[in-house]
């Protein structure tokens, strides 16, 4: 059953999106949490071979089906697609594998409902984490190298997942990269449209089915999109992914 914390004429809509592939485990957890602070949950299973989709479609959510796995970023793509077609006030997106807790869902919102921003980062590393320590390493090299190529001063944490857009930056943001590089495509877009971005501390959780990507490949595949990016600004031709 959905539970508004808050009468419907004194907030805007609010979506959460949550990319979602082989999370059955974990998924009715997720979305049973989201819906006390949402509207509406938009699942995309990215081609998942589990009962994920199933889960998520039995419990109320909008369920939309990759064919095959395409990756993160094509999932967010998604997700941004279908939220736009039902005009939210703010969207929230989350990881599926209950490493972001939806309570943390008030405070992410909060700054787009006081016009303070458009787009929220929930940063792991201002708030409570027991990721392993090669992980947070990783992430505090891409969000090193991110904030010295788009002067993003103030972010702590470029990678993370959990994050607020409010309708402006919905309307202007789309995903470019299928995969992870899809966080860092944002953060770029952010700085084009020159968006206002803050971040709070979130609580993450991290268990042995986390994030199963390598962590090498994950950040040398985050360093190339920068990379990418770069060169693309200073008008060089580059290959970029396609659908």
């Amino acid at each position: 059953m959905l539970v508004i914390i808050m009468s419907s004429q004194s907030r805007p809509k609010i979506i959460a999106g949550i990319p979602a592939y082989n999370e059955e485990k974990y998924i009715a957890k997720v979305i049973l949490k989201a819906q006390k602070y949402v509207n509406e949950i938009i699942v995309v299973d990215d081609g998942s071979t589990d009962m994920t989709p199933q889960i998520a479609e039995a419990l109320g959510a909008i369920v939309i089906k990759h064919r095959k796995n395409l990756g993160y970023g094509a999932a967010l793509k998604t997700i941004f697609e279908e939220a736009r077609k039902r005009n939210p006030g703010v969207l929230v997106i989350l990881d599926a594998d209950d490493q972001h807790n939806p309570d943390d869902i008030p405070k992410l919102i909060k700054p787009i409902l006081k016009g303070k921003a458009d787009l929220v980062i929930g940063s792991r590393f201002l708030g409570k984490t027991n990721q392993p320590l090669w992980r947070r390493v990783g992430v505090k090299i891409i969000t090193w190298l991110t904030k010295k190529t788009y002067n993003l001063c103030n972010i702590t944490d470029a990678q993370s997942g959990f994050r607020a857009y409010g309708e402006k930056a919905l309307k202007l943001i789309s995903p470019k990269d299928r995969g992870m590089g899809a966080s860092i495509d944002i953060l770029h877009q952010a700085q084009i449209y020159k968006l206002k971005v803050r971040e709070v501390p979130i609580e993450i959780k991290h268990h042995k089915d986390s994030s199963t990507y390598h962590p090498i490949r994950h950040v040398t595949g985050i360093i190339v999109r920068i990379l990418q990016l770069l060169l693309r600004n200073t008008h060089y031709y580059i290959w970029d992914y396609q659908e």
